[in-house]
């Protein structure tokens, strides 16, 4: 569950921070501060920044996981809805679905990444492997070329967990000129 509190700046000490201290993620002004609750009930702080969680560890994780279970909730429809039209949940899944999580893994440390990128690399193997008829249980070699670029004659279905530190980087690579002082 999540829910929003309104809280203002009383003392940021990065070097006291710990996800059981509450006040110490309290933002400045009006800014909501979130809290996303584990699956034991225990609170976790923080807030989203352009759509990016910041804040303790547990929030960002409780927070990547609900995105990436929206994400296969949405493969999920797609895949029951083209279930009878496989060359257009092929395209969907090529030109559109494979790209869902992307955004996190741009956004977001590839450590933090990694559980949620996976359950979702999981979910769209399995459709694509609806798309392709060729089951669920592909045997390795198969999905190693399912994983393969086309131009190494591979399907194209890039893993998201795999490719997360790269395109964490080369956001951040793409990013830090922005932020560099140039006069």
């Amino acid at each position: 569950s999540f829910y929003i509190e309104e809280g203002a700046m009383r003392e940021f000490d990065a070097g006291r921070r710990t996800e059981d201290d509450p006040t110490v993620l309290q933002l400045a002004g009006m800014i909501p501060r979130g809290c996303l609750l584990d699956a034991d009930g225990n609170p976790h702080y923080g807030i989203r920044v352009y759509g990016s969680p910041v804040g303790s560890a547990g929030y960002v994780q409780n927070y990547l996981q609900i995105k990436s279970d929206e994400v296969v909730g949405t493969f999920r429809i797609v895949q029951n809805r083209l279930n009878l039209d496989l060359q257009s949940l092929w395209c969907c899944t090529y030109f559109s679905l494979q790209h869902m999580f992307s955004y996190w893994c741009q956004t977001c440390y590839p450590s933090d990444v990694l559980p949620a990128a996976t359950n979702v690399d999981r979910c769209l193997l399995d459709v694509a492997a609806t798309a392709l008829g060729i089951g669920n249980d592909a045997p390795p070699l198969v999905v190693r070329r399912l994983r393969l670029p086309a131009r190494r004659r591979g399907v194209g279905i890039r893993s998201i967990a795999s490719a997360a530190p790269a395109m964490f980087w080369g956001a951040a690579n793409s990013a830090i000129p922005a932020l560099l002082d140039r006069s």
